[in-house]
């Protein structure tokens, strides 16, 4: 649940990226690959948000893109 709003989630496990760009369409950006590492920056309401392994990247029912630190979860 994000701002009291359902949303649909995808947890980034590293390769998966299929999944995440179905999700996030237009907001995912161009993938970063850095020390073996590929980290993900999506377009947010608050600005670029960079998603790291474990992450997860939600969208709300507005189309809304958002990017929940696993740490937070």
């Amino acid at each position: 649940m994000i701002g009291g709003k359902m949303a649909d989630a995808i947890r980034w496990d590293g390769v998966n990226i299929a999944e995440i760009r179905e999700l996030a369409k237009d907001k995912l950006l161009e993938p970063h690959l850095c020390m073996g590492f590929l980290y993900l920056f999506i377009a947010t309401q608050d600005g670029i948000s960079q998603c790291n392994e474990g992450d997860w990247v939600a969208k709300d029912q507005d189309g809304n893109c958002h990017v929940l630190k696993a740490e937070e979860m």
